[in-house]
């Protein structure tokens, strides 16, 4: 079984097996973590502000739901995530297709919910549940799913959440 997620020192690698696409993109959320309810409202408003704060250079925190786009660099079937030069703290993300296109093996688009506009990568349980990534699984506290959360150092290493 693919494991979804790998690190190597300041690079997050993420499993092409569960999008499909040559690229991807890669939500950043806000703030590590998430919120406790699901209002649509509050969720936009919290993301165009980060990503305002982002543009303006006021932090080096990537935030978004296009934060980054990733392609397929590495050989062995994983999109290159690197984190060299991001600012030190927690993250959680989570990686998605293009904006209402259907991805081979994410999920299914369904433009009427919130974010569901973009295919995101289809994790099945038992790739989760492998006990080298679990570490790095988080569940959000609005019960909306999973994402990943990582540690980022100020040299830009990649460990799990330590908290």
């Amino acid at each position: 079984m693919t494991l979804p997620i790998r690190i190597q020192q300041n690079k997050i690698l993420l499993a092409k097996a569960y999008l499909g696409s040559d690229q991807a993109f890669v939500w950043i959320g806000p703030h590590p973590i998430g919120p406790s309810d699901d209002d649509d409202v509050r969720v936009a408003r919290d993301r165009k502000l980060a990503e305002e704060v982002w543009k303006t250079g006021q932090t080096k925190r990537p935030s978004g739901i296009n934060a980054f786009v990733i392609t397929d660099t590495d050989s062995d079937g994983y999109y290159e995530l690197d984190t060299t030069g991001w600012e030190a703290g927690c993250y959680r993300f989570m990686y998605h297709g293009n904006e209402n296109e259907q991805t081979p093996f994410g999920t299914d688009l369904n433009p009427t919910s919130r974010d569901l506009q973009y295919s995101w990568a289809k994790i099945p349980d038992e790739a989760r549940d492998q006990s080298e990534i679990k570490p790095f699984v988080y569940w959000e506290p609005n019960g909306r799913g999973f994402c990943f959360r990582v540690e980022v150092a100020q040299t830009g290493e990649v460990f799990p959440v330590r908290f």
